[in-house]
């Protein structure tokens, strides 16, 4: 049986207070998670009901566990992507059992770690990856120019992106093809170009 004492930090176990006591409290609380809850998330024979059930504690630490546990079922990682810990949230935006809408929101996260997860996950909804062509970071766009499953339309501007360093990564990504390709093994910083003419080089 689920261990009730993990869901001390339900509101009825605080007492009741100032609100800003009440959340002081509410967090020492969280701080405090059964050990038991990490094991769980990090466990590979444990249930997805009973992983879902973990997703309910707020801790951190259980919640990065059971986000790296790539078990962990889409209902839990739906529910761990509004995390207010962007550890978690990036982990989610990597998992490959995160659904499109989940993916779709943190492609638009404001931790830049996060739009990278997203970015680089095969699953992220064309129409989600489309926009991080553009993101401001040079690490959002090199971990799209990366990504397989990128649209065409998408890995040509990619082709073209102001940073050296995108283009390679664009270079290196088998998926690849056609026009693209051309332009890459005529790009003028050597690197890319070389990268480009080298199917050794190319990731599998």
């Amino acid at each position: 049986m689920w261990p009730s004492r993990l869901f001390h930090f339900r509101k009825a176990a605080i007492p009741r207070r100032d609100g800003t006591t009440r959340r002081r409290l509410a967090m020492k609380k969280l701080e405090e998670c059964d050990p038991l809850a990490r094991f769980l998330a990090e466990s590979a024979d444990v249930s997805e009901d009973v992983m879902s059930s973990v997703a309910r504690c707020f801790c951190p630490d259980v919640r990065i566990g059971l986000a790296s546990n790539q078990r962990c079922p889409e209902e839990a990682l739906e529910r761990m992507g509004s995390s207010y810990t962007w550890e978690v949230r990036a982990l989610v935006a990597a998992h490959r059992n995160t659904d499109q809408a989940t993916l779709r929101r943190l492609a638009t996260d404001p931790v830049i770690a996060v739009r990278v997860a997203a970015a680089a996950n095969p699953n992220t909804p064309p129409s989600a990856l489309e926009p991080l062509a553009d993101d401001r970071s040079v690490k959002v766009r090199a971990a799209l120019a990366g990504n397989k499953a990128a649209p065409l339309r998408t890995m040509q501007r990619l082709a073209t992106d102001r940073c050296a360093c995108v283009r390679a990564a664009l270079a290196a990504n088998s998926g690849i093809t056609g026009g693209v390709l051309v332009t890459l093994q005529n790009d003028e910083d050597i690197e890319v170009s070389a990268i480009a003419n080298d199917p050794a080089r190319r990731c599998a």
